[in-house]
């Protein structure tokens, strides 16, 4: 359970250094369903995932970071 935990927030970490180098712009937040934002300005909602093992999830998810960026 515990790798499937990492492995969510080690794709969740590469989805928002994606968006943050397509826009050119480090101060952006990306948030993943209801999490909070943090203080920024500029957010950037994505859904939550639904399942770490649905690789439908992660390229829906991925092209939507992509798109918003």
């Amino acid at each position: 359970m515990e790798k499937k935990i990492e492995k969510l927030e080690n794709f969740k970490k590469a989805i928002t250094s994606t968006v943050k180098s397509i826009i050119g712009e480090q101060s952006i937040s990306v948030t993943f369903g209801k999490e909070v934002a943090k203080e920024n300005i500029k957010i950037i909602n994505l859904p939550n995932i639904q399942s770490i093992d649905n690789k439908i999830d992660y390229v829906k998810t991925r092209a939507l970071a992509d798109s918003e960026a």
